[in-house]
């Protein structure tokens, strides 16, 4: 399944599944998801097929031989080794934190485990500058909440915790319509960029991926968090080998194709419908019909395409070669 196709599942399915009287539970009046019940429930019923179908037709198209398997867990194994060390201050790391709000002493030593970690990163000569930045973002901000909640009376109750990180969250926003419309949006950049450039760059990625905090309506703490990730890993990918950054380009293929244009321009469609069943209130059956009915030319235009370009990236993308990629991803040699 594409990045985008999981991302559209992982946020149908959460969006159908959580009601905004949840949301009044835990943030007070914040409003993530429209409260047309009709529409969730339908949408929960065709994100379960969505993901149901994805699953299997993967089963299908990505064959997995023994020796690709055998392969691939011997170079886990020494993905594994070389892990090993940043696991074990990792693991002291969660043991220091089961207890660190209502002690301020382990409050502190967490934050000197965390310091210990971004030490030892920057230290490193066996890390990349990618891994290294994203150390450098994590300890920051986790830095930052410890330091937040650790202010906080050990007497305080659960409605403050939530309101503390509430203000971190944006309010009264359709998180599915939001994201139905980024994804086409995005894609219609992609599709542009490729058109012009014939290829993409990780700028052009980080682009995309600052439009979804904007949409989002994130408040300030959360938004400059959010880009500051983002730059961390625009940086941290720039600094790799030229051959490494080079095997990305071949998903560009799939993003060439008529089906996935075609597949952008239905779930526009569906994001259109979408809006006008929702300023019905649901209450017009038909447009009601005709969003399901969108939603599952959707569903199976996306299987249909997946199966066929998985099948052909397959070719390219072994699992072996998989967890290679990813060690060189981590590791400098």
């Amino acid at each position: 399944m594409s990045m985008k196709n999981m991302l559209f599942a992982a946020v149908f399915f959460c969006g159908s599944a959580l009601s905004p009287q949840g949301q009044d539970q835990f943030f007070g009046q914040s409003k993530f998801f429209c409260s047309v019940k009709k529409l969730n429930e339908l949408e929960l019923e065709k994100a379960v097929q969505f993901v149901q179908g994805m699953q299997m037709q993967g089963n299908e198209s990505f064959i997995l031989t023994e020796q690709d398997a055998q392969n691939a867990m011997i170079e886990w194994q020494k993905l594994e080794l070389r892990l090993e060390k940043y696991l074990v201050l990792l693991e002291h790391i969660a043991e220091v934190s089961d207890g660190f709000i209502d002690v301020d002493a382990d409050s502190k030593e967490l934050k000197n485990a965390v310091q210990e970690l971004l030490k030892r990163a920057q230290q490193d000569p066996e890390i990349t500058n990618l891994v290294k930045n994203l150390v450098a973002f994590g300890c920051k901000y986790f830095t930052e909440i410890v330091e937040t909640v650790a202010d906080l009376s050990v007497a305080c109750d659960e409605e403050e915790i939530f309101n503390l990180f509430a203000e971190y969250l944006p309010k009264n926003i359709d998180v599915v319509q939001i994201l139905m419309d980024q994804i086409v949006s995005c894609n219609q950049y992609e599709i542009k960029q490729l058109q012009s450039k014939k290829s993409l760059t990780i700028d052009d990625y980080c682009h995309c991926w600052r439009q979804f905090g904007v949409a989002l309506k994130l408040p300030k703490k959360s938004l400059d968090g959010w880009n500051n990730l983002i730059i961390a890993i625009q940086k941290g990918v720039k600094d790799l080998p030229q051959d490494l950054r080079n095997e990305f380009s071949a998903f560009h293929y799939m993003m060439r194709s008529s089906d996935f244009e075609q597949g952008t321009k239905l779930l526009s469609s569906v994001a259109k419908m979408r809006k006008e069943v929702v300023a019905t209130k649901g209450a017009d059956q038909a447009k009601l019909t005709a969003y399901a009915k969108l939603l599952d030319q959707y569903i199976a235009h996306e299987q249909k395409a997946y199966n066929k370009n998985m099948t052909s990236a397959s070719q390219f993308f072994t699992l072996t070669k998989s967890v290679m990629i990813a060690e060189r991803l981590i590791f400098k040699q």
